[in-house]
């Protein structure tokens, strides 16, 4: 059975008011019909505005799903880029420490000092000493550190240049290796949760 529209417009104000008895009564005694039907038919109704309701929430949602999936795809992407950028980082200095001792040749060097920096600062620099075909050459570090990396007397590993001997590099072994494996985990971990971002956006865009 159905109802005319001015009938339920009447019984949608009443809902409205929260008066469902009142509206049951209303059909009753319009339509002539008995309590049950009445009943059902403002069920009917009550149906029909839960479903409107649920039509304009809907598209909101979806909406507002979709910006949030936007923008947790936005900061995946973030991650990932940086994480890759910390990769290269870490893969380049890897590398460019195995060339150095690749194409360099390895020398026993020796602290004779520990000079203070220049600008005022706490770091000392070490000036190392190291033998090359007979010639005692000296080599002054640029890296300062505070508290010093080496102690003087200390002996330690130089490569020297063969095509040029004043040019030499010292590999801070255990400063490199940290270095090497910050940059690589950070890199890994960033990519890692670029990934868990990315997959949960997508599955935020699934429909309801």
């Amino acid at each position: 059975m159905a109802i005319n529209p001015e009938y339920e417009n009447e019984v949608r104000l009443l809902l409205k008011q929260n008066k469902r008895f009142e509206a049951v009564r209303y059909l009753q005694n319009t339509l002539n019909v008995s309590n049950t039907d009445a009943d059902r038919l403002v069920q009917a109704v009550e149906n029909e505005i839960a479903l409107e309701k649920q039509q304009v929430l809907n598209p909101a949602a979806e909406t507002a799903k979709g910006c949030g999936s936007m923008v947790i795809k936005v900061i995946s992407f973030g991650f990932g880029f940086f994480g890759v950028v910390f990769i290269l980082i870490g893969i380049g200095a890897y590398l460019l420490f195995n060339y150095i001792e690749a194409d360099a040749v390895e020398v026993q060097g020796h602290v004779v000092d520990l000079r203070p920096s220049p600008n005022g600062g706490d770091g000392f620099a070490p000036v190392i000493e190291y033998e090359w075909n007979g010639q005692t050459k000296t080599h002054q570090s640029e890296v300062y550190s505070s508290p010093p990396d080496f102690e003087t007397g200390q002996m330690v590993p130089v490569y020297v240049n063969p095509s040029n001997p004043d040019i030499v590099t010292i590999i801070y072994e255990e400063t490199g290796w940290i270095f090497i494996s910050v940059f690589g985990g950070i890199g890994a971990v960033f990519i890692v949760i670029a990934i868990v971002l990315f997959r949960f956006g997508k599955k935020m865009n699934r429909p309801l």
